[in-house]
C-alpha cells in the first residue's frame, strides 16, 4: 500500500507528473485544467511494501487466517488514489507462514507490592477524548489507567489467562517522556512572572512577583498561558507527534466511499493520532505503576505472575489497538510518606483527576450561585472527612471540570432517571493543610499513596451505594483501581519568588 504522507515518514524524493483536459471539440488543452500530481516513484517502477500482522493464535488459527489475509489481499487489484488511471497497480502478494512471538515474561521470585513499566508503543495510538463531534476522535498525550486495564484485560482473554483478583489492581495514568523517571503533572500553583516560572503553594495571600526584568507584576496562571511545552519539558514531559487520519466507510458492492442507503451523506470519520516519537523524532516511552497493594497477600504472587505473562505480549492499546512492548521493574518497598507533626503546613497535590467535591449533591447552605468561599468550605469539609479531622485545609489551587456525554450516560448512568455528568478536581490541584492530629494523618496518606484517594461518602450514595468494591467499576469509572485519584506529596519544581504584599477589601479566604 502507499505509505502514508506524513512529517514522521517522509519520502527521499517525491516525482510530479502532469495532465491536462483537452477540449472535445478542438482537440487541444482546455484553458486553467492542468493538473499536477505528485508520487512517491516514477511511473513504472515495481515497488515491494511490507508490513506486519499480529493476532493470538494457535498454529492452527493463525494458519488460517494466514491464507484468508492471502485470498483477501489477492483480491485487490490496485490501491491508493487514482486506481482508474492506472496508479497503484497490486501486481503479487505473498503473505508469509505465522511465526510465534518469543515470549519471555519477567520472573517473580517475590511478593511484590507492584511493578513500574516502561510503555514502548509498536505503532500509533488513538486515546479518544471526550468527543465534541460526532465524527471527530481527538487524541490524549495520556494512557488512563481504565484503558491500560482493559487492554490487559483483553490481552489476557487473548491468551487465555486468569488474573487473580484482577478488580483489587491500581492501575496508575501513564505518562509520555523521554526521561528516565515518570514525569508529574504541572502543579495549578505554578504561575509565572513575565517568563519566569514560580511555585506559590506556600503563599495563602495574593501577592506581587517580581517579574525576569525586576519589576513586580500579577502573577499569570496557567489559563492566561499562551506557551506550556518550556515549563512541561522542565518537568520530564514529551509531546508526541500528532497526525490527522481521515477514513470513511466503504461500500462493498460498488467498493467506493459509502453515500448512505440513499445516497444523502457519507460516512466519513477522523482519527487524531498520537505517535511514539516527538516532531523531531525522539523516541517516547509511557511510563506507569501497577499497584498490588488492595490483593490479597496470599494470593499477591500468582496476581503478579500472571499480569507479568499478559505484559510480555501487551496489545489492545487505545482505539487503534496497538501492540506495546513493556519492560517490568518490580516495586518490592512502599512509598515512604513524610514524617508528620502537629501544627506543620502539609502539601498535596492531584497526579490524576478525582471525584472530590460537587456541590449538587453534598449539603451546603446558599444562595444563587456557588461562589469561592462556598467552594472552599465544600473542599474542606470533604477533607475533613477522608482525613478524619487530621488535616485543616489552609488553602488550595485547583480546577473542576465536567465528564459525560453520550458513553458515559449509557454506560454507566443507564438506569438512573435524571443525567448527572461527573465534576471532577482537575489533575495538578494542590491543597495546602495544617496537620492538626499528626498520628492520625501519617496512616492516611500512606493509604492514599499505596491505593489513591478513596471515594467520598456522597459519591458512594449517589452513585456506588450498596455496591461491593470489586463491582464498583462497572457503576462508576472514577475510582482508584482505574488511575483516579492519585495524589501525592507536592514538591515543587520551580523556585519561589521575591514577593510584594498587596490587601484586598473582600479577601476570598475566611
Amino acid at each position: 500500500r502507499r505509505p502514508p504522507r506524513s512529517t514522521l515518514f517522509p519520502y527521499t524524493t517525491l516525482f510530479r507528473s502532469s495532465r491536462a483536459a483537452l477540449d472535445s471539440c478542438l482537440g487541444s488543452a482546455k484553458g486553467g485544467m492542468l493538473r499536477v500530481i505528485e508520487t512517491p516513484f516514477r511511473a513504472g517502477k515495481n515497488v515491494i511494501f511490507t508490513g506486519r500482522a499480529r493476532c493470538y493464535a494457535d498454529d492452527q488459527d493463525a494458519n488460517n487466517i494466514r491464507k484468508r489475509l492471502l485470498l483477501g489481499l489477492s483480491w485487490l487489484t490496485q490501491v491508493g488514489a487514482q486506481r482508474t488511471t492506472g496508479f497503484g497497480r497490486v501486481l503479487k502478494v505473498e503473505v508469509e507462514n505465522a511465526k510465534a512471538v518469543e515470549s519471555s515474561p519477567t520472573t517473580i521470585f517475590t511478593m511484590p507490592l507492584g511493578f513500574d513499566l516502561v510503555l514502548r508503543p509498536q505503532g500509533s495510538l488513538c486515546i479518544s477524548r471526550h468527543k465534541i463531534g460526532g465524527n471527530l476522535f481527538e487524541s490524549e498525550d495520556i494512557i488512563p489507567g481504565n484503558m491500560l486495564g482493559g487492554a490487559i484485560m483483553e490481552t489476557a482473554k487473548a491468551l487465555d489467562v486468569t488474573i487473580p483478583h484482577f478488580n483489587a489492581v491500581r492501575f496508575r495514568h501513564a505518562f509520555p517522556t523521554t526521561g528516565s523517571d515518570r514525569p508529574r503533572p504541572l502543579p495549578l500553583s505554578t504561575v509565572k512572572a513575565g517568563k519566569i516560572p514560580y511555585d506559590i503553594a506556600d503563599f495563602r495571600e495574593p501577592v506581587l512577583l517580581k517579574d525576569d526584568k525586576g519589576e513586580f507584576t500579577a502573577p499569570a496562571f496557567q489559563l492566561d498561558w499562551k506557551e506550556h511545552g518550556d515549563v512541561l519539558k522542565a518537568l520530564g514531559w514529551a509531546k508526541p507527534a500528532r497526525e490527522l487520519r481521515v477514513r470513511t466507510a466503504i461500500d462493498s458492492e460498488h467498493r467506493t466511499a459509502d453515500r448512505g442507503e440513499k445516497g444523502e451523506g457519507g460516512k466519513l470519520f477522523a482519527w487524531e493520532m498520537v505517535h511514539p516519537v516527538t516532531d523531531d523524532k525522539t523516541k517516547i516511552v509511557w511510563r506507569t505503576r501497577i499497584d498490588l497493594m488492595d490483593v490479597p497477600a496470599n494470593d499477591r504472587t500468582n496476581t503478579a505472575k500472571a499480569l507479568a505473562q499478559v505484559l510480555d505480549q501487551l496489545g489492545f492499546v487505545s482505539k487503534t489497538k496497538a501492540s506495546c512492548t513493556v519492560k517490568i521493574n518490580p516495586v518490592l518497598e512502599p512509598e515512604s510518606g513524610p514524617s508528620l507533626t502537629d501544627g506543620q503546613s502539609l502539601a498535596l497535590v492531584f497526579e490524576s483527576p478525582a471525584l472530590l467535591a460537587d456541590p449538587r449533591f453534598e449539603r451546603l447552605p446558599r444562595s444563587g450561585a456557588f461562589g469561592a468561599k462556598e467552594m472552599f468550605a465544600l473542599y474542606r469539609a470533604v477533607w475533613n472527612e477522608l482525613s478524619g479531622n487530621s488535616l485543616e485545609l489552609s488553602h488550595y489551587f485547583a480546577q473542576q471540570f465536567l465528564a459525560g456525554g453520550n458513553h458515559l450516560a449509557k454506560r454507566f448512568q443507564k438506569n438512573r432517571e435524571a443525567y448527572d455528568p461527573w465534576l471532577l478536581t482537575a489533575a495538578g490541584s494542590v491543597f495546602v493543610f495544617t496537620v492538626k492530629a499528626a498520628a492520625v494523618a501519617t496512616p492516611r496518606l500512606a493509604t492514599w499513596f499505596a491505593s489513591g484517594l478513596p471515594l467520598a461518602d456522597w459519591a458512594h450514595q449517589n452513585y456506588a451505594v450498596d455496591v461491593p468494591p470489586n463491582e464498583r467499576w462497572e457503576h462508576i469509572p472514577y475510582i482508584p483501581q482505574n488511575g483516579f485519584g492519585e495524589v501525592a506529596l507536592h514538591q515543587p519544581a520551580f523556585a519561589t519568588p521575591e514577593t510584594r504584599a498587596i490587601n484586598l477589601a473582600d479577601p476570598i479566604l475566611p
